[in-house]
């Protein structure tokens, strides 16, 4: 298995992971108000990080490249015809 496919998400599970950092992020805030700074500071920082890698993942599960819509075909335009 390769490296790229082993740490790669589904996007339901880079919507997991992008909540959680996100809860985490905010444990940590209320963490570090208290007397538990160092503990919120280190459970902030990994919950940003769990973010990013939950935005990364879920921004890269998607198509690359919005679909091209087909080219409308133009109509010939008939030349009048001329009474000569």
């Amino acid at each position: 298995m390769s490296t790229a496919s082993a740490l790669s998400l589904t996007p339901t599970r880079a919507r997991r992971l992008l909540g959680a950092g996100a809860t985490a992020t905010v444990v940590g805030i209320l963490l570090s108000i208290s007397d538990a700074e160092g503990v919120g500071g280190a459970v902030i920082v990994a919950g940003i990080v769990a973010t990013m890698w939950g935005l990364h993942s879920f921004g890269r599960g998607g198509e690359d490249a919005p679909p091209r819509k087909k080219p409308k075909q133009r109509r010939k335009h008939r030349r009048p015809e001329s009474d000569a």
